[in-house]
């Protein structure tokens, strides 16, 4: 819903906002000149809106309609399904969505000790997966790493797995669609110790932590468990199960952005949880994806408005690469294809989109070939590879972060997007073969990488990374 100002309200609605910097920062604050009332009214209302909307509630809707009863007269009514409502409206420069729904998807990653809850996000009808990876202690409390948003669908799936409740929460980096969802889920579990990785931040304005509902005094910074730190001393039941390592390089990206990471290793069963570092493809759509969703990606017929074809005609419109136009009017001029591929197609053309923005106009054409280069194995996101971990900012911590984490023994990897499976100490190593520099074999075709290679280069003449 699009709130709409008019003209002649405007008077009143600088009163109030004037009337709320006095009373956020003193009456002192307006007495300045007018350029500095606009800058400490603009972080004012910055700082209201996102606490405001780290205190919404799940809006009062039902997760989905209950199933119908066979014999109404002989069968109890159905129990209301948990909620699946929940507002977020937040986000720069793009919000992203669902924005009133977000639907979990629980997985027994480990059986009896580690779980994943799965949430979708958008981008322009781009989806990806979050995850919320949870461990069962020895006292049988949970201990969460980057909470998705609290809906009561998921609250009540935490409290099926009969534990004594939260005893950590965890957030393993700095990014936005990971740290939002802190705040609200630490107040559910009041008792619970907040943890987060150091530095940080927000934009336009970088607030505190506290304003954006990341308040670690109950527990503190995720930093090296192996250096020891105060709250750590503080928290041995945590440390006991788990090792924590941290990638925090000494330089800021641009924008404030700290490319900080807390690799988290449960030693009971050698799960390794992450957050941006890894992704891992599967090769057929997993059910935390919208499937009517996808099929409107796969979807690409020439007289089609789905965003499939939409993707398709742009593509062909700007001619992408010197070759869209011709590759893509051959392909609605001849490609016939079944309505039963869909759902893959657009599964294929899904990640591609979500992991290159702009991949060769022949990948979008045709998703397989690129798509069977990146299933099924550990690879560094080529996002990530491109934007942050080839800066020459964050190269030397990487290198060091990459092999620490290489030490521990692991058996199964848990990122927070794509796919959660086995993976070894050796799987991550090798994946950061080529971004290191120690290999020159790139996991993906070179043109899908073409508008990212693109955007690294001039961010980097610019000193942005």
């Amino acid at each position: 819903m699009v709130a709409i100002v008019r003209a002649s309200s405007l008077p009143s609605m600088t009163r109030l906002l004037l009337a709320l910097l006095a009373a956020t920062h003193g009456a002192q604050s307006l007495k300045v000149p007018a350029a500095a009332v606009q800058k400490k009214l603009g972080r004012t209302c910055l700082e209201v809106g996102l606490a405001v909307a780290s205190c919404v509630p799940a809006l009062p809707a039902s997760a989905a309609p209950a199933a119908a009863a066979v014999a109404p007269t002989a069968v109890a009514p159905a129990a209301k399904a948990p909620s699946r409502s929940y507002l977020l409206f937040t986000g720069f420069p793009f919000p992203l969505g669902p924005f009133t729904e977000r639907r979990t998807v629980g997985t027994e990653l480990v059986k009896g000790k580690v779980y994943g809850f799965e949430q979708e996000i958008r981008l322009s009808g781009i989806s990806a997966n979050v995850r919320s990876t949870v461990f069962r202690t020895k006292d049988n409390h949970l201990v969460v790493y980057n909470p998705v948003a609290p809906t009561e669908e998921f609250l009540s799936e935490l409290k099926a797995l009969n534990s004594e409740g939260v005893s950590h929460v965890l957030l393993g980096a700095t990014t936005y669609e990971h740290k939002v969802f802190v705040g609200p889920f630490a107040r559910a579990f009041p008792d619970a110790k907040v943890w987060a990785v150091p530095d940080q931040w927000s934009y336009p304005v970088d607030v505190s932590s506290r304003v954006l509902g990341v308040d670690t005094r109950s527990g503190g910074f995720l930093t090296d468990t192996a250096a020891g730190s105060p709250a750590y001393d503080r928290a041995p039941d945590l440390t006991a199960e788990f090792e924590v390592k941290l990638l925090r390089p000494t330089q800021r990206l641009g924008l404030g952005y700290a490319a900080s990471e807390a690799a988290v290793y449960h030693k009971g069963t050698k799960t390794l949880a992450l957050t941006d570092a890894l992704v891992n493809v599967a090769p057929t759509p997993t059910p935390a994806y919208d499937a009517a969703n996808l099929r409107g990606i796969g979807v690409d017929g020439a007289r089609s408005n789905s965003l499939g074809s939409l993707v398709l005609k742009g593509t062909g419109a700007v001619n992408w690469q010197g070759g869209g136009r011709k590759t893509v009017d051959a392909f609605f001029a001849s490609e016939k294809r079944a309505p039963a591929d869909e759902l893959q197609r657009g599964w294929e053309r899904n990640v591609l989109l979500s992991l290159f923005f702009g991949p060769s106009p022949e990948s979008l054409v045709d998703p397989e070939p690129a798509f069977r280069r990146l299933e099924g194995r550990w690879i560094v996101a080529p996002v990530t590879d491109s934007l942050v971990y080839r800066s020459r900012k964050v190269q030397p911590e990487l290198k060091r972060w990459v092999a620490d984490v290489g030490k521990w023994d692991v058996k199964y990897i848990s990122p927070s997007h794509f796919r959660a499976a086995p993976g070894t100490s050796k799987d991550w190593t090798s994946a950061f073969s080529a971004t290191l520099g120690a290999s020159t074999e790139k996991p993906y075709c070179e043109r899908d990488a073409f508008l990212l290679e693109g955007i690294s280069a001039a961010l980097t003449r610019a000193g942005v990374i």
